[in-house]
């Protein structure tokens, strides 16, 4: 080759530069299939990590797996053809706890799909139910758990213990430890709850300690909590008055779950939220419900706006009294004498028309969160069960912040409610009650009530 030609040569060198050499487009595929390969991998073994700590029930991981992707499609929940859906929720302390595995909480919470309503019945934790670990039904749990190895024999055992009392088929339970429901308030941003009654505990327990933490006070009026501080509210039960019950310690309970719900639901389109909660439920929460079923339920809840009504299995019922065993003295609390078994099933029953359509507006009216005034205008020796005493234990059942008065005004012929700031659902509810239609009047100047309605009550006999 002679000068020139080399001097060709390196100039098409220059003006061509050589392509870098590329990849076979089948080894790009490979790589990538086998990077998809590991994440998949990765992603099997943590959900069948998650899988198997949640859903205790005896479903295989394939068919557990299979109930994801199939969406909750085809599904149909025990009790949903007969319009209400049984589902047990168990709360605990859990390890670091004295008693770990009682249930401090107890709720049997039935769904009406059809009525878009979820009641909540809560089981007092001192009903007598003798087992082989203690002598009240929140040991149930605990006897079943057999040394925390068991959740799904502690879930049955208390499914069983609750299906004898209350006299229903109880198919299904959920299950979460302390630790677990203050990481999940946590992971929603905390709870709004309104607390209809101040109270002081001077003796609220130190688990770090085994000893008490300083007085803990929480006034009335609508608050923002987080976990620890929510939690605190649901278990104190030791203050001074009626919010020093068990009884009470119910009602707040429910107040907590409530407003769960309503931050979970605000939640759910937050993608790092959603995988936060499964990380936590995975150490703290099991069910016997399987994926398939969940995802149902959870479309069942977002198909329409639910109502929630309480009910607390308490001594104001008249149906249960306070009791101690003769052998050591323990308390308890049993049946009240001719109570029979069928008296306290019946109070967990639910009426499909009638009851539901005032069960509805109990729901609705709670949802205002008005506060009433409610005044008796009738003789107060009177004997026989009075539209007030009706009324009162109404607003009680449903949850509504009320304030019962003796009523010192003139006499007068019929029932009265004013409204100081409207709220026609618990106004409805109210009308209902009495009976009557009840225009609502402005709030006279003359009048300083502080809360939203009062209601002078008069029995339309007298």
């Amino acid at each position: 080759m002679d000068l020139k030609e080399d001097k060709i040569e390196f100039q098409k060198n220059i003006e061509e530069p050589q392509k870098k050499k590329k990849w076979p487009v089948i080894k790009i595929i490979a790589l990538l299939a086998g990077i998809l390969a590991i994440i998949a991998l990765a992603l099997l073994v943590k959900a069948y990590s998650l899988s198997s700590k949640i859903f205790v029930n005896k479903l295989s991981f394939w068919k557990k797996i299979t109930g994801i992707v199939t969406n909750g499609s085809g599904v149909t929940l025990q009790g949903e053809d007969q319009n209400r859906i049984n589902i047990l929720l168990l709360g605990y302390g859990g390890v670091g706890h004295d008693g770990p595995y009682l249930t401090d909480t107890m709720i049997l919470a039935s769904i009406e799909p059809q009525q878009k309503l979820i009641t909540l019945f809560s089981v007092p934790r001192d009903f007598y139910y003798p087992t082989s670990v203690g002598n009240k039904i929140n040991a149930a749990y605990a006897e079943g758990v057999k040394s925390g190895k068991d959740p799904l024999g502690g879930g049955e055992d208390a499914e069983k213990a609750v299906a004898k009392v209350s006299g229903q088929t109880v198919p299904y339970f959920a299950s979460i430890d302390f630790s677990g429901a203050t990481e999940a308030i946590n992971e929603v941003g905390g709870v709004d709850i309104n607390v209809p009654d101040a109270f002081t505990d001077y003796s609220f327990p130190n688990d770090a300690t085994n000893g008490y933490l300083p007085p803990l006070t929480f006034t009335a009026g609508e608050q923002h909590m987080d976990g620890t501080r929510a939690l605190e509210y649901a278990r104190s039960r030791h203050a001074a008055g009626s919010e020093g019950s068990d009884f009470a310690r119910s009602k707040r309970q429910q107040l907590v779950i409530e407003a769960f719900k309503s931050k979970l639901q605000k939640s759910t389109s937050n993608p790092i939220t959603i995988i936060s909660l499964v990380n936590t439920l995975a150490t703290h929460f099991n069910t016997n419900l399987n994926p398939n079923e969940l995802i149902h339920l959870q479309q069942m809840f977002t198909s329409g706006n639910y109502q929630i009504l309480t009910k607390n299995l308490d001594i104001s019922t008249n149906l249960i009294c306070n009791s101690t065993l003769p052998e050591d003295g323990e308390y308890i609390l049993k049946a009240c004498d001719g109570i029979g078994d069928q008296e306290i099933e019946k109070f967990f029953d639910i009426d499909q028309n009638a009851d539901s359509s005032l069960a509805i507006a109990a729901a609705a009216a709670k949802s205002e969160n008005a506060s009433v005034i409610i005044e008796n205008a009738d003789p107060t020796d009177l004997k026989t069960t009075t539209l007030f005493q009706t009324l009162e234990k109404s607003l009680d059942s449903a949850g509504i912040n009320y304030y019962p008065v003796i009523y010192k005004g003139q006499p007068i012929s019929q029932s009265i409610l004013y409204e100081k700031d409207s709220r026609p659902k618990t106004e409805a509810f109210i009308e209902t009650l009495l009976g009557s239609k009840i225009v609502a009047q402005p709030l006279p100047t003359t009048m300083k009530a502080q809360t939203n309605l009062v209601v002078f009550v008069k029995n339309s006999a007298q």
